[in-house]
């Protein structure tokens, strides 16, 4: 449970600091500064930026991947160069926030779930190499898990304090069949076609990709799952222009319930870390009802998406199978950003990947990561000759 507005203030470990998602957060710790104390930072490559950081909220603990580079920091009394593992077990830490792209996100993670903290983890690689494991560890240390993502956000918040059972969860998506066959009618698509498509949120290369791919929607359809229960087979995705419902639950008696909000991800992160309240803000922008001419759901077109069917498969197969095809993924992006493949070739890559594994359906931590990079290693051998 997290501390009430009436103690002092949470303190705050940020892994990931420096990308978009990370700054998202500090935004949110920015608004709430009698709430929200940040203690730690941890960041990949930018460490002017992380230096500027740990300078503006005075952190006691700094994490940077490329090494301490004490000399780069700005002279702060007491601060500590630790390992991200370190940082978010300290015995001071409440919350440790998990930003950062790519697998390196599930050490500080399955850590601080180890140590009984709250984990916010917005990672979609870790979401999919191992949440099932990851929300076992929090129940059986009395951590707790919680998503970051827009969609699974709401499908959350929707489920709280609901005891019926659920027909249907709905996750919406701005990205639906109309555009993927807009984007296939420009000819052989580049990595710069993909990018250019997605410009409309910031976000790196390969989010933009599996924006595109849809495989953020089936990571999105596995926080669901893993989170609160739901079968996969109960968990839909609808195409929904507006981004104005973030996700809809039906209700074994018929009846449905909704979030809509603005599509800002500060608000599923302040909902977070605010729960069990919700704190007033006038930073996020507020949606306007009577504004809004109709609301539009269509069916998503999944044959046209072949590598969210792959990636919801691999979900609903569990064991090791999610780890695979998370690794397998993050190689047929980096082969088809390197244009050794093609865009349309990456959903085989993926498939042979999978074909190929030897699954272990009760897998431990170290299965995980042998299972990553087994993958990776398979997946990145499939280049046509």
């Amino acid at each position: 449970m997290l501390k009430s507005v009436a103690e002092k203030p949470l303190s705050l470990v940020v892994i990931g600091s420096t990308g978009s998602l990370g700054q998202s957060v500090l935004a949110v710790a920015r608004a709430f500064p009698d709430r929200l104390q940040v203690v730690g930072l941890a960041a990949g490559s930018n460490v002017e930026l992380l230096a500027r950081q740990a300078a503006e909220f005075q952190v006691k603990m700094v994490s940077y991947a490329q090494g301490h580079w004490e000399a780069d920091f700005p002279s702060v009394r007491g601060l500590r160069f630790l390992t991200p593992r370190e940082m978010v077990t300290a015995p001071e830490v409440d919350v440790v926030v998990v930003a950062s792209v790519g697998k390196s996100g599930l050490t500080p993670a399955w850590a601080a779930l180890g140590a009984g903290k709250t984990v916010l983890l917005g990672n979609n690689e870790v979401w999919l190499m191992a949440g099932s494991l990851l929300v076992e560890r929090a129940q059986a240390n009395h951590g707790r898990l919680l998503p970051l993502d827009d969609e699974p956000s709401a499908a959350w918040q929707c489920l709280l304090g609901e005891a019926g059972p659920v027909r249907t969860v709905y996750l919406t998506s701005t990205w639906g069949t109309i555009r993927s066959r807009q984007l296939r009618q420009h000819g052989p698509v580049l990595p710069g076609r993909v990018v250019e498509e997605r410009s409309s949120r910031r976000m790196g290369k390969k989010r933009a990709i599996d924006a595109t791919t849809l495989v953020n929607k089936a990571t999105q359809v596995a926080q669901v799952h893993y989170l609160c229960g739901v079968p996969v087979e109960r968990i839909q995705v609808v195409y929904h222009p507006e981004s104005v419902v973030r996700a809809l639950v039906e209700f074994a008696d018929g009846s449905l319930k909704a979030l809509l909000a603005q599509p800002d991800i500060r608000l599923p992160i302040q909902v977070a870390l605010s729960l069990p309240e919700r704190w007033p803000t006038e930073t996020l922008p507020r949606l306007d009802l009577l504004a809004l001419s109709r609301l539009t759901f269509e069916t998503l077109e999944e044959e046209r998406f072949p590598c969210y069917r792959l990636a919801v498969a691999a979900v609903k197969g569990g064991g090791t199978y999610p780890a695979v095809l998370s690794a397998a993924n993050e190689r047929a992006i980096d082969l088809f950003l390197s244009q050794q493949i093609g865009f349309t070739e990456m959903p085989a890559v993926m498939s042979r990947t999978l074909d190929a594994h030897r699954p272990v359906s009760l897998p431990t931590y170290e299965d995980i990561l042998a299972a990553d990079q087994w993958a990776r290693s398979f997946a990145g051998s499939q280049v046509p000759e």
